[in-house]
């Protein structure tokens, strides 16, 4: 919990992780459907809301984040995120997802914009053991 908000991290440690937090959420959303325990149901509530009300901080001006912190996502999670956001936006219908989903497909169509995260990835992987943090803007 970060105030009214639910975060369902994929590591204990560590910035909440997008892909991560959209599977747990899915998590949830099968169990509650398939056993129609309704006890689940406003925690599959908070979740969504939580993600829809703060799915700005995964994005990175140019390319989608992997996590809150400062991590660019590699072309994998990119599309990965995409595709759960138009998912969730099936599901749950909140338009936002579908915002998202096509603004970040937007980004990997634009090729400077896939070039330069292909660039600030590779770095990131470069400098991961190191103790000097990438700073991302937005």
């Amino acid at each position: 919990y970060s105030g009214d908000k639910v975060w369902n991290k994929e590591y204990i440690d560590g910035p909440v992780v997008l892909n991560g937090c959209i599977f747990s959420i899915w998590g949830i959303y099968d169990y509650y459907k398939s056993s129609h325990d309704s006890s689940y149901w406003p925690l599959v509530q908070q979740a969504v809301y939580s993600l829809a009300a703060d799915i700005s901080a995964f994005d990175g001006v140019f390319w989608s984040k992997y996590d809150m912190g400062r991590t660019m996502s590699s072309p994998f999670y990119h599309q990965l995120h995409i595709s759960q956001l138009r998912v969730m936006y099936t599901l749950f219908e909140e338009s936002v997802f579908l915002e998202y989903a096509e603004k970040w497909q937007r980004y990997q169509q634009n090729r400077l914009y896939a070039s330069l995260a292909l660039v600030v990835k590779g770095y990131q992987i470069l400098v991961e053991k190191s103790s000097s943090p990438i700073v991302i803007v937005g």
